[in-house]
């Protein structure tokens, strides 16, 4: 009987130091009250972690380079083509990213061609349609007489037909390219009707 309360004992005062445990927190020293963190901003993160915010007080004005934020991301026709497409392909596994630079979707089959990656530079395709989960190209919208070529830079070549090189590098990489005219105002339905016999085809 005496071993059997004195177990019962020991059992009930492990499960009460259990019950009232509380884990000190790090940097704790016996015998000194720990601070509370309250809030993130009371952490010593090192430079890289911290969060500057546009408006830091601290930058330097002769640092900053003169630049400021656009009041639109679409050109005119971009908001409406961009959201009717993505209506065309709702429920289905692709995305559509706008304004792809062509040397982000296309890569070279043989050696260095300074020339033709500086010329795939200075162009970007209107949208771009991709399949998920890879996020593999599959289709180019452009809207035609919306511009997207990015402004030349002074020292390097450019084509004379922005529309001829957008076109010769889709059919050089055997990728489908749907061209749409920037004054029709196209609905989801009909542009479904274009866009999923090319997908078909990749």
């Amino acid at each position: 009987m005496t071993v059997f309360l004195v177990l019962l004992a020991v059992v009930l005062t492990g499960w009460w130091l259990l019950k009232t445990w509380r884990t000190p927190p790090l940097g704790w020293v016996p015998g000194h009250q720990a601070d509370i963190v309250s809030s993130d901003d009371d952490l010593d993160l090192p430079p890289q972690f911290r969060l500057h915010s546009g408006h830091d007080v601290l930058f330097p004005a002769q640092d900053a380079l003169t630049i400021q934020t656009r009041n639109y991301f679409f050109a005119p026709g971009e908001s409406n083509l961009y959201a009717e497409l993505v209506a065309s392909l709702a429920g289905r596994s692709y995305r559509v990213f706008p304004n792809v630079r062509l040397d982000y979707i296309f890569q070279l089959t043989s050696g260095p061609s300074p020339h033709t990656l500086t010329r795939l530079q200075g162009q970007a395709v209107g949208f771009l349609v991709v399949e998920t989960p890879e996020f593999r190209p599959v289709l180019g919208v452009s809207l035609r007489g919306s511009p997207y070529a990015e402004p030349q830079r002074p020292g390097f070549p450019a084509s004379n037909d922005d529309t001829e090189l957008l076109e010769l590098a889709f059919q050089s990489a055997r990728l489908p390219l749907l061209h749409i005219d920037a004054r029709r105002n196209i609905e989801a339905d009909e542009l479904q009707k274009l866009v999923l016999p090319l997908l078909m085809q990749t």
